[in-house]
Order: C-alpha cells, then structure tokens, then sequence
C-alpha cells in the first residue's frame, strides 16, 4: 500500500551521504538564530560534517542529486548574485513556525521566504524510526477492505464512547430519502419514511447533472434507478453505506424537486435538520464533479513533476537510522480538496455531528471528540476552525466562551466566501442552515445575512478589490449586505477597541423574502431606515474621480484648536455608474474607535429622493497638536485631545437615511 511512495522517490548517493536529518546529538552549530528564540541555532547538513555551501549544491545538482537541484534552483531564482560559500540550513519544526514533520530550507544570512524550501516528511507504520516520525504516506486505496474497516471502527467508536457527539435523531427524517435495495444493487427515492438512521452526500456538482428529482419524474413516478446507471460519485456513496450497514441516504439531487422554486426553499428551511441528524455525512471532497468519485486509487506523492518527492536519511534520539520522504508542503499541508471550495460544502462541514471526510491525500473522521484518525496522511480540512468555534458557541457553556456569537457570525461569513457559488443567488440559502442554528442561541432577528442587534457591526465588511470587482448581473441583496455581491474575498473591520457611535440607530426595516416560509433565505427586496451622524462629502475622497485617499484636513474646533481630519475609503464592487453621477455622497459613522481615534461607517450615495445606496466603507482617522510644553503628561494631553475629538464628533449633523 505505501511502498510506491518509497519507490518512486527520488534517493541517490549524495541524498544518504550529505542529507542526513537528526535533530538530536548534534555538535555545537555555527549558525545562531537572533531573535526570541535566541537559545536555537539553525541546523546544518550534515551534522557531523563540513557543512553543505552553494557552490557543493550545484556540484551535486550537476552529478544527478535532484534534490539538490530542487532546492539549488529555489534559491537562485532571484536576479542577484549569491556567494558560493553561502552555507545551507535547515530549520526543523521546534525553531519555526511550521507543523511536525516539516522542515525549512533556507540559506544563512538570507531572509527571502520567497526562496525558501518547506517540506513535510513522513514514513511507513512500522518503520524504524516511526514512533519519532508521526506523519503517514497517504493510503492509496481509499476502498480497500482495510479502510472500510477503519470507518467501521470509527463510527461505532463515536457512537459507544463519545459522550459530546449527539447520536442520530429517531423522531426526523428528511422529506424525500434514498432508499438502498438488493446490497446495493438498486435505489428508490421514498418520502414518508418512518425514522432510521441516514447518510448524507456532500459533493461538487461540476455542472449539469445527468440524473436530477424533476416534476415530471415525480409525476411519472420514475423513481427506481439501477445504481450502476447513476453518476460514479452516488454509487460510490452507495457502495460506503453499504459498508457501514446503512440502508438510507439523502442526496440533494435526489431529494428536492430541483425544478420546483417552492420546493428548494421548503427544503431548504430543514436544511440543519438535516445535516444535525444524520448517521455520518460522506464527504466527496476529492471529486471535482458528480462524475468523477472518490473510491479510486490515490496517486503516491511525486506522481507529477509538480510534487517530486526525496528519500532522505533519518535517525532519531535512540540512534535509529531508516529513512524518510520529503514533498513539497505546498503539495501536502497547503493542499486544498475541490469540495472544500465549494459553498454549500461549509454548512454541511459544519453542521453535521459526524463526517467521513475522503480527501485526496487522506480519509478523515470528523466528529465534536476533536480526535479526527485519518487512515494515513494527517492534515486538517480547511473549513476545520470554523466548526469548532461554532460548536464552542453552541455548547451549554457559552458564558465562557470569550468570543461572542455576533463576532463569530462576521468570522463565519468571512470564511464562506472565500468559497465559490454556481447560482449567485444561493448564497444566502448556502448559509441558512447556519443562521437558524446559531439563533438559538442569540434570539435575534434575521435581516439579509445581518443581525438586527448588532446591524452596525455586520455592515462593516468590505471587498478586496472592490474598486476593480464588478458585480454580477441580478439582485441578490440590499446594497448594505454582504450577500449584495455574491463573489469575491471578504474582509472586516477589527473591532476589538470599537464602541458603536453613539448617535447611530436601527429605526426600522423592511426584507422581502423570495419564499416568507424560507426567512434565512433569498430575498427579493429591503432597506434600512437608519439615524446617525453624517460625515459630509468635503471629508471625503473624491470618488467620482478614482481617488480614495483624502489627504489631511485640518479644521478649528471651539474656535481655536485644530484637529486634522484624514479620511480612506474602500469602494464597494460596481462603482463604474457612480463616477457621472450628480446625486450627493456622504458617510454614515457606525463606529468609533477611541484606542485609535479612528471613525468608520459606510459612504452612502443618494440614488433617488429618499434613497441611498451603499458604495463603500470609509475610515476617518482624527489627530490633534502634540502638547506645546514639554511638562505636559501624556495623560493630560491624552485627556483634552480625545475631549477635543468628542466634540467635534458630537457636532456632527444626524440625519435619517433609508438604505435599499
């Protein structure tokens, strides 16, 4: 099973000779590091030798050693002139910031990360030197006896022993379920099924797919498949709830009437439901489309040019020699699975109690023990933080829990869209099953993606490049919103020193929902009837010409003291209308920061009569004269200084503005 990945690695005379990795017993190195960790010293190779320079590596990368020439062409892909004397490093997990078995490769003297060689190393269970080296070459038969023993092993040792992981519901069951017959061999999509435990598929569509739940084969009746007619990913689901004695599971292809509006946003509403209560939820994470699968061989690492792997030498602190296999970090911890990209996927990751994760590198367990065996390469799912945050939030001991429900929403959101979407208008439906899970605890009201109570602090978000991101055709949401752009990478204002300003008020709004029975999902329509202090546009960078810095501004205030003004703006996607228009722009202060005597809010832009739309965020930093005498204490001119600022804040017009 793992000894192709010793075979096709690349070993020669110069990787045993002048490779050797040992981080215990070596002689007194020449290289110190500076810095916090100053008792640390660089290791060198090899540790009982002179040790390796520049020109050695490119003597040895001419004999053949790839190795050599891997890390010989990262370090002089830049443009100026490195000394052959130079001596080559390593850096090991316990001098850096790098995951267990990982090492750094890097130059002395040098501090171009970009040049930097990074490396996971790993070897064989039983290995000699195994009980050191604790990462595990992937398992290149995901479908073998042997692996479905281990999923076996670890769902019932989940649902025996582990007292934090809720066990499947016997009083729900989905709407419509797949129902497995003949061992396998056939399937019927049912509704009205009495309880029973059932998986659920996570997967990537990748595009059209060739068998779907319509009206007309609901009315037809056709409903019966011979499941080696199915797309290879639904019978690979099939064949593992075989193997784990599941006679039921829920598709979504399958188990909503994709061509019914009203149906989607029904089942929609029970999405968490779903999710919460099922058996296990198998995770097609290596399969780009529903045709694909994911029970075929993996492929060892070095099967492609672009992750070459290395069998170096290793000995460990009992004086055990064997060997290890270095590849590219980028190849292995970096490595993202198709499915982890994808929108949908981030609440089924989170919501389900138990998850059969088959990545490309390894197969993961994942439930709330915070245990997660794989059956070989360990690496942590991308999404991983975020469910244990929000299983934080969720346990009965929420009082301490040092992050808030509201600022875990914002991280939550910030994590999601840094997934993609096929249906720019799913992105709310995507996310619905999250929302209504954590209103259990926070009991607030739902407002296009925001929360009511905290509405000043959702409304801080802003796009990167949103100065050159257009937004997609449509409506998805109000302007205010997240969800108004479907794309792109979002970020957050830090507001660990920030107070919501004081003039800044919710009067009203109004949502209309695409389904009122679907309150977490798409939306049709809305605005905000909102009260607060206006920054004017003088303030602000002239945005109808493409600048978005305002240089400093320095006004009186009380008639004789001046405070400078110095104002950044991000814009919102789609400004391309904006720059010929006539219409008033102002800002709308949301917040203050005293730690950095910063204002933020939205810049708002008067699109009709009575209505504003957003454009951007805008950041408003306030200064003051430094103390004239130099006897004045900090404190008291720290005092007078935000005094002074509180003024000028405090004289700020208010006005009510309704956002759509």
């Amino acid at each position: 099973m793992c000894t192709s990945l010793q075979e096709k690695a690349h070993s020669c005379f110069h990787c045993e000779q002048r490779f050797l990795i040992r981080d215990y017993n070596d002689p007194q190195p020449l290289i110190h590091i500076d810095g916090p960790k100053s008792d640390h010293y660089w290791r060198l190779w090899p540790p009982d030798q002179d040790p390796i320079t520049l020109s050695e590596l490119k003597q040895m990368a001419n004999l053949g050693c790839a190795f050599a020439e891997y890390i010989f062409l990262k370090f002089t892909s830049r443009k100026e002139e490195l000394s052959g004397n130079v001596i080559v490093n390593r850096v090991p997990p316990a001098m850096g910031d790098t995951e267990p078995n990982s090492i750094v490769v890097t130059l002395s003297g040098e501090n171009h990360h970009e040049t930097n060689s990074y490396f996971t190393y790993m070897t064989e269970q039983g290995s000699s030197i195994a009980d050191e080296v604790s990462q595990r070459p992937p398992n290149l038969l995901p479908a073998s006896p042997h692996a479905f023993s281990l999923a076996r092993k670890w769902a019932h040792e989940c649902l025996q022993n582990h007292t934090s992981c809720a066990s499947p519901s016997e009083r729900f069951m989905p709407t419509r379920i797949i129902k497995i017959f003949d061992s396998g061999k056939r399937i019927e999509i049912a509704e009205e099924n009495s309880p029973a435990a059932y998986a659920i598929l996570s997967y990537c569509w990748g595009g059209p797919q060739r068998i779907t739940l319509s009206k007309a084969r609901v009315k037809n009746g056709q409903l019966s498949f011979d499941t080696s007619t199915l797309p290879q990913i639904l019978q690979d689901a099939v064949r593992v709830c075989g193997e784990l004695g599941l006679n039921f599971l829920w598709v979504d292809a399958l188990c909503i009437i994709q061509d019914d509006p009203e149906d989607k946003a029904k089942e929609i509403r029970h999405m968490a439901n779903i999710y919460e209560n099922s058996y296990v939820a198998i995770m097609a994470s290596r399969a780009k489309s529903v045709e694909e699968g994911f029970l075929h061989p993996r492929s060892h690492f070095g099967a492609d040019r672009q992750s070459p792997g290395f069998r170096l030498p290793y000995e460990t602190k009992n004086d055990q020699r064997g060997s290890v296999v270095l590849v590219e970090e980028s190849s292995s911890q970096t490595y993202a699975d198709p499915l982890s990209l994808r929108a949908w996927e981030y609440q089924e990751f989170i919501l389900s109690p138990r998850i059969l994760d088959y990545g490309e590198l390894r197969t993961t367990w994942i439930c709330w023990a915070d245990i997660n065996p794989t059956d070989g390469f360990l690496s942590t799912p991308t999404s991983y933080w975020s469910r244990q945050r929000f299983q934080e939030v969720m346990s009965p001991s929420v009082e301490a829990n040092c992050v808030s429900p509201h600022q875990l929403w914002s991280t939550l959101v910030l994590c999601y869209m840094r997934s993609s979407i096929t249906d720019p208008y799913d992105r709310l439906p995507a996310l619905a099953g999250i929302a209504e899970r954590l209103n259990t605890i926070i009991k607030d009201e739902y407002i296009a993606g925001c929360w009511k109570s905290h509405i000043w602090l959702d409304l801080l978000w802003w796009h990167e490049d949103g100065r050159s991101r257009m937004r997609p055709a449509g409506y998805f949401a109000p302007s205010w919103s997240w969800a108004s752009n479907p794309n792109g990478d979002l970020n957050y204002v830090s507001t660990r020193s920030c107070v919501v300003d004081e003039g800044f008020e919710l009067l009203y709004h109004d949502i209309k929902l695409s389904y009122p029975q679907s309150r977490y999902g798409t939306v049709t329509a809305g605005f905000l009837l909102v009260q607060g202090r206006i920054i004017p546009e003088e303030y602000l960078p002239d945005l109808r010409n493409r600048e978005f810095y305002h240089y400093p501004t320095h006004i009186m205030v009380n008639g004789h003291d001046s405070i400078a003004i110095s104002c950044s703006v991000i814009p919102d996607s789609g400004l391309v209308n904006l720059y010929n228009s006539k219409y008033p722009i102002q800002g709308m202060c949301l917040c203050w920061d005293e730690k950095r005597t910063t204002i933020r809010g939205i810049v708002l832009h008067n699109v009709e009569s009575d209505c504003h739309r957003r454009i951007g965020l805008f950041s408003i930093e306030l200064g003051a004269a430094d103390p004239t005498h130099h006897d004045t204490r900090f404190e008291e001119w720290a005092q007078k200084r935000n005094a002074l600022l509180g003024t000028w804040r405090k004289s700020l017009q208010t006005a009510k503005i309704k956002v759509v």
